[in-house]
């Protein structure tokens, strides 16, 4: 349980310590919440959250510096009634209809089960954090360059703060962050959208729960 929700926490950390380690104020604004507050033509992260009720997404993150190279793996599936996550091994599924979470891990089939409280939904909400993660950046989206990825239109914006050189690549239809990379002296990160499609998740194809040894628990431990 403990190995995965650190691992929850590095992707928190990949989407949102970049901007915060290398934060000048003067560079630019803090990550936009309102509509008034972003450029025109651009959605809010709820905005955005709020577009994607049913979809599957696959995200590769990697991270390089003087001494070390990481490389960690996302799968996330969402539809009305359950929602699934996998960082390499560790899964997270939410059962909306059942109100129930579960942790498990695929490599030894076990796991744990327990009710949703408002901990474990804050778990939930984490995992689309990095569906906007060009927000804090906002005011300097600028010039945008007209490029594909993975078959989908998107826009390129190029530009440096605070010493660091920043490339996002944003989803013409649903302003998400097909791609993002970041460059500072010998410190890289690039997050890359693999696969994203929409309206074919269900929850009946999300995960075969009879392969796994299962241990229903009060509350989960963080």
């Amino acid at each position: 349980m403990k190995k995965t929700v650190a691992l929850i926490m590095v992707l928190i950390l990949f989407c949102f310590a970049v901007s915060a380690c290398s934060a000048d104020k003067n560079s630019f604004q803090a990550a936009a919440t309102t509509k008034a507050e972003l450029p025109t033509g651009f959605k809010t992260a709820e905005e955005i959250k709020n577009g994607l009720t049913n979809y599957e997404i696959k995200i590769t993150f990697f991270s390089k510096d003087s001494l070390t190279q990481n490389e960690t793996n996302i799968k996330e599936l969402r539809c009305n009634q359950a929602s699934l996550v996998q960082i390499d091994n560790s899964i997270y599924f939410m059962d909306y209809d059942t109100d129930t979470m579960y942790i498990l891990d695929e490599e030894t089939k076990t796991g744990f089960k327990s009710q949703s409280n408002e901990s474990l939904n804050e778990y939930a909400d984490i995992f689309s954090s990095y569906l906007a993660n060009w927000q804090p950046y906002s005011s300097l989206l600028k010039s945008p360059k007209s490029d594909e990825l993975i078959g989908r239109s998107c826009k390129r914006y190029d530009f440096e703060a605070a010493g660091t050189k920043y490339s996002y690549w944003i989803d013409d239809e649903t302003q998400i962050c097909l791609k993002f990379n970041s460059e500072n002296g010998e410190k890289k990160y690039i997050m890359t959208v693999d696969k994203l499609e929409k309206g074919k998740v269900s929850k009946t194809g999300l995960l075969d729960m009879s392969e796994y040894e299962i241990v229903t628990i009060d509350v989960f431990e963080s």
